[in-house]
């Protein structure tokens, strides 16, 4: 008791330690430093060592008869069961947030999932739309370079027919071949 008093609990328990294990050597069944051990157990949070003291005082207390022992261990352990119930509440209270949090992650993996499968989709068209449009700008620019280049054949031959004209039959021939509308017209 002076311990307790002092505040120096584990020691408390200590010595209630020692006067139980000596009460259970002597066979005594109406001990009280069992009960006080778990009491104090109780209080610094050890449930599960209090729950097994609590139940050694009572089989005791109901073995001996003694009454007054047997309705202080049974109100003690209402106590620690309603504690220990909490905690079972507590626990599955725990796990269940616990099963949401990850099926709610489950579900936001499938649904990135989905969403990623769509705009990859969406990305493979796009590149083939892109290659297609590609191929045919490409099929245009070589169309057109290949009419500039007939183009440019053609007024050079008929820069050379022009030149041959001026040499063979004169300035009046060329004249009369550059009055001539058919090879604008045709170009």
């Amino acid at each position: 008791k002076e311990h307790l008093d002092a505040g120096n609990i584990h020691m408390a328990m200590r010595y209630l330690a020692q006067s139980a294990e000596c009460d259970m050597r002597l066979s005594v069944k109406a001990y009280n430093a069992l009960y006080r051990l778990a009491g104090l157990l109780f209080k610094e949070g050890d449930i599960g060592r209090a729950d097994k003291y609590m139940r050694i005082t009572l089989e005791d207390a109901y073995a001996s008869n003694f009454q007054i022992r047997y309705d202080d261990v049974i109100r003690s352990e209402f106590e620690i069961m309603n504690v220990l119930l909490q905690e079972q509440k507590d626990k599955k209270r725990a796990y269940v947030m616990s099963i949401i949090a990850i099926a709610m992650l489950l579900i936001f993996a499938i649904v990135s999932l989905i969403v990623q499968s769509i705009y990859s989709k969406r990305l493979s068209k796009a590149k083939r739309e892109l290659s297609e449009v590609s191929e045919i700008k490409d099929g245009f620019l070589a169309m057109y370079m290949e009419k500039c280049v007939d183009y440019l054949n053609n007024v050079d031959k008929y820069r050379s027919a022009l030149r041959h004209i001026l040499k063979h039959e004169g300035v009046e021939a060329a004249g009369a071949m550059l009055r001539q509308p058919s090879f604008a017209d045709g170009e």
